[in-house]
């Protein structure tokens, strides 16, 4: 019995898979419910660094909390890390508007107008 066709078959596999899972984004938001979105495209395949605006109207920054005094410096910094990385800006479904409306303004207001929000595609 040839086993060569078996194992072609099964690297096409791994290669696709491992192919499949390099593309990915990863983003660290910090395990909040992120709001349904119904319009929009999937992310690319750069590096991210992300602004989490939690459901305590409190802010991350790849993860780590950042107090609002600090919230630009701590973008910058994480870009600086990696200049060529999308900013993404998620939001937890239950913190309130006025505090990503403050977030989007504070990234405005210091020249960062390059941003994305994401949400979780609508069922």
């Amino acid at each position: 019995m040839e086993m060569m066709p078996l194992i072609d078959v099964v690297f096409l596999l791994l290669t696709f898979f491992v192919f499949s899972l390099a593309l990915m984004i990863r983003a660290d938001v910090l395990g909040v419910s992120l709001p349904g979105l119904s319009t929009g495209e999937r992310g690319g395949t750069r590096d991210v660094v992300t602004l989490t605006v939690l459901a305590d109207a409190t802010y991350a920054v790849n993860g780590e909390a950042a107090p609002r005094e600090q919230l630009i410096e701590r973008i910058r910094a994480a870009r600086d890390e990696k200049p060529e990385a999308q900013l993404l800006v998620a939001t937890d479904a239950g913190a309130p508007a006025g505090a990503l409306v403050w977030a989007i303004e504070q990234l405005s207001g210091a020249g960062i107008t390059e941003f994305q929000i994401i949400g979780k595609p609508e069922q």
